[in-house]
């Protein structure tokens, strides 16, 4: 049989119901009978693909409900688009092993991933939101730009020119009190 397909494959930009930091979730269809080894299969093959693309330390997470389940873990920022790739490729190697294809080797899933990976990796912006950290300045960021600071004192700067840390001026960055609203998704 081969895998169902799932109902939502996204990447979270931040804290979410399932994880506190970005990553990517796959929302799926569950029998209660069978959830725990599902489940148990899809840890394992995102375990497996997360380690051979050396995706950093990974927090995995599970929400159930009823009839299914979101399967979840943490990314880099850079590679959200991609880790939702990798999810679907563990739900699918998960599902491959368990309907008795033991040998189905996550392998066959690598190239395309790394590529994926490869093309959306940005570590300018990983080394800018660090800096943003370490000075505890705000860090925002998005497809098209990221920016450090709120308000009249925020410095915006398009994503593919990512400025390095030394060159922004960080004592010169505002904050403002912020309050978000989200949908009901959260997309917001």
């Amino acid at each position: 049989m081969a895998a169902p397909e799932w109902r939502d494959s996204r990447r979270l930009t931040g804290p979410h119901l399932v994880l506190d930091r970005p990553g990517a979730a796959l929302e799926v269809a569950l029998a209660p009978e069978r959830a725990d080894e599902i489940i148990g299969a899809w840890e394992r093959a995102a375990a497996e693909l997360c380690a051979e693309l050396d995706l950093g330390p990974v927090e995995f997470r599970v929400r159930r409900f009823q009839g299914g389940a979101t399967l979840a873990f943490s990314a880099w920022i850079d590679r959200l688009y991609a880790a939702c790739e990798v999810n679907e490729a563990a739900w699918r190697l998960a599902w491959a092993r368990l309907d008795g294809d033991g040998e189905q080797e996550a392998a066959a899933y690598l190239p395309p991933l790394r590529q994926l990976i490869e093309e959306e990796r940005k570590p300018p912006v990983l080394q800018l939101e660090s800096a943003a950290r370490e000075h505890g300045a705000p860090f925002l960021w998005d497809d098209d730009e990221v920016s450090v600071g709120y308000g009249a004192g925020a410095r915006c700067f398009p994503t593919e020119e990512t400025p390095d840390p030394e060159a922004v001026a960080w004592e010169g960055l505002g904050s403002l009190p912020i309050a978000m609203v989200t949908g009901t998704n959260g997309k917001s």
